[in-house]
């Protein structure tokens, strides 16, 4: 899991990151610390995906 900050639309919230369980790709939800509302979230891919490119 990781835990970091991003900004999205101006606003910073702390990211918490959830790798799916074959490693590929991490799923991000991004949360206003003030409120705990989630203000964006994120698909990121953490290796290549063959044909991909």
């Amino acid at each position: 899991m990781a835990d970091k900050q991003a900004t999205v639309d101006g606003r910073t919230g702390i990211v918490i990151g959830i790798p799916t369980s074959d490693g590929v790709a991490r799923r991000d939800i991004i949360i206003d610390p003030t409120s705990g509302l989630v203000i964006g979230e994120q698909d990121i891919l953490l290796k290549d995906y063959p044909g991909s490119g």
